[in-house]
């Protein structure tokens, strides 16, 4: 006897299938916005990025012995962490 043909005798299948359903409802319910999925704003990634940038054009500005590429990496960081600041404040505004 295979294996499906067992379950199949042992248990009625509708059962399996409101069990399966009922799991994918309480998943579509917790990915749900009314449930708390949390948005993250796009300052705060943008600063994020803008940070990065700023951090590998200072480094390659200090290797290169160039001080205007090292100033606006230095520049491009603050930048960066400020944007990403606004972020985190819209962020915690929308938390209240």
């Amino acid at each position: 006897m295979h294996v499906r043909a067992a379950r199949s005798a042992n248990c009625d299948s509708n059962v399996h299938g409101a069990v399966r359903s009922r799991k994918w409802a309480d998943h579509k319910r917790r990915l749900s916005p009314a449930e708390g999925v949390r948005k993250i704003d796009k300052n705060r990634i943008k600063g994020a990025v803008k940070q990065a940038e700023g951090t590998v054009k200072e480094q390659v500005g200090k290797l290169a012995g160039n001080p205007t590429l090292e100033a606006e990496g230095k520049f491009k960081k603050a930048e960066g962490a400020i944007q990403r600041s606004i972020g985190n404040a819209r962020d915690s505004l929308r938390k209240s």
